[in-house]
């Protein structure tokens, strides 16, 4: 497969060359041989290629946001400091595919920085989320992203570069990472050549689990009721690590943790023999189950959906971002929407797991009803299949951003169309289609 860096200074990449030996870089691609990778280090040349090319990492769409990105962070709520103001510390992210491959420090008073582990302090480990947050909000899939340490502790963004220098010790770093990249653009690749020989093939790629969250509530006083008065803390149903300290102190968040499966209809079930072993454990008439974005003030919930047997990746991100979180968007009550994304659910929001997959949390919690459960999970598990040829991106406009921050329905109303159309284009699609119908009605009506 072929793999080339487009970059002003070509050059400039002889590191990055030494590492990774099957790997080209250019000043300009050739219209006829376009490479099945291609990686913009700071280059916006030849931008219309973009759609011809399976895998682009920084798109020059996303190069051209840049410029503007504290309108973008702004739009997107990202936490935005001054460069120039004082910052007890800086932090420089060096991200790759997302991921945090490099780190360096520079306390105040020191000129010299010191490279530091990425999953050293909660600190730095806090300040690489919100730098992948950053980075992701611009619709990028690397760069450095700088980050400071206020005099209160709290950490904000302070700038972005697209296209760092490539030194020997940054190579190195990001080798591995487009290595991973390259091999699962080569496994896509190879995936319609399996699908043509069994309908099913793709069905068996990626498995979908799922940890959402709800609330419990006395329906005769309308009060909290704590999770942890009847559910434990591990298991299939069980609470979430929140704490909370008051007149009643306990865990207010519950979960249910099904089995993952290959086929989300089957998660479903899974999901639903836990909600039966839920009941057993609170067999009272006067407790409701509360789901949703916000069943209570001050607790948001979330509707987490786990993947394995796919790489994480911007791209796919990008898609969740796009096939997934807004049509559940069009479905939400938006003020109790609004309010829960003033601190989560906001795009790209993931986590990675130690089961080798990851989790993405943006949506909020689903578990209102089984065919919204079914809809979103089927959703979810046809968007992981096929998210390579699912390459639609309305977040490249920052107005966007700020729409879904501020859960304006209206906005995206217009997109739904094209966004069923581009998933009704997929092999997968036929699988679940029955699945995610009750989600179609619902938008359009």
């Amino acid at each position: 497969m072929t793999t080339v860096i487009l970059h002003p200074d070509p050059s400039a990449c002889r590191a990055l060359e030494s590492e990774l030996p099957g790997l080209t870089t250019q000043h300009a691609l050739e219209q006829h041989d376009l490479p099945q990778v291609l990686i913009r280090w700071g280059s916006e040349e030849d931008s219309e290629l973009d759609s011809r090319v399976s895998v682009v990492l920084n798109k020059a769409g996303a190069l051209r946001n840049v410029p503007q990105a504290r309108d973008v962070w702004a739009k997107s709520l990202v936490p935005v400091g001054y460069p120039r103001a004082m910052w007890y510390r800086r932090y420089r992210y060096y991200l790759f595919n997302l991921q945090p491959v490099r780190v360096v420090r520079r306390e105040i008073g020191q000129g010299a920085t010191v490279e530091v582990s990425v999953h050293g302090s909660k600190e730095v480990r806090d300040g690489a989320a919100l730098a992948t947050r950053a980075l992701h909000a611009l619709r990028l899939d690397f760069g450095v992203v700088e980050a400071g340490v206020d005099s209160r502790g709290q950490l904000k963004i302070l700038g972005v570069d697209p296209a760092p220098k490539v030194i020997s010790r940054l190579a190195k770093a990001c080798a591995e990472q487009i290595r991973q990249r390259v091999r699962e653009a080569e496994l896509r690749q190879t995936l319609p050549i399996f699908q043509k020989a069994n309908p099913h093939y793709l069905d068996k790629v990626v498995s979908v689990g799922a940890d959402p969250e709800f609330m419990l509530r006395d329906c005769r006083t309308r009060r909290l009721v704590m999770a942890s008065r009847f559910f434990p803390r591990e298991g299939a149903v069980g609470c979430d690590a929140r704490f909370v300290r008051g007149v009643v102190s306990g865990y207010p968040l519950a979960e249910i943790r099904p089995a993952p499966s290959y086929s989300s209809l089957q998660l479903v079930e899974n999901i639903r023999m836990v909600m039966r072993r839920a009941l057993r454990l609170a067999p009272y008439a006067n407790i409701e189950w509360r789901a949703g974005s916000m069943p209570f003030e001050q607790f948001p919930v979330g509707g987490h959906i786990h993947f394995k047997g796919v790489q994480l990746s911007g791209q796919l991100l990008r898609a969740l971002d796009n096939y997934l979180a807004v049509p559940l968007l069009l479905i939400e009550e938006p003020t109790s929407a609004r309010r829960r994304r003033e601190k989560y659910g906001y795009l790209g929001d993931f986590r990675l797991k130690p089961h080798g997959g990851f989790e993405y949390r943006t949506p909020a919690s689903w578990l209102v009803s089984p065919e919204v459960s079914r809809a979103a999970l089927c959703l979810a598990k046809v968007i992981a299949s096929e998210y390579h040829v699912l390459t639609r991106d309305a977040f490249l406009r920052p107005e966007a951003q700020h729409a879904f921050v501020s859960a304006n329905r209206e906005y995206f109303i217009p997109h739904f169309a094209a966004l069923r159309s581009d998933l009704a284009a997929t092999e997968t699609f036929g699988l679940y289609e029955h699945g995610m119908k009750v989600l179609e009605e619902m938008i359009l009506n």
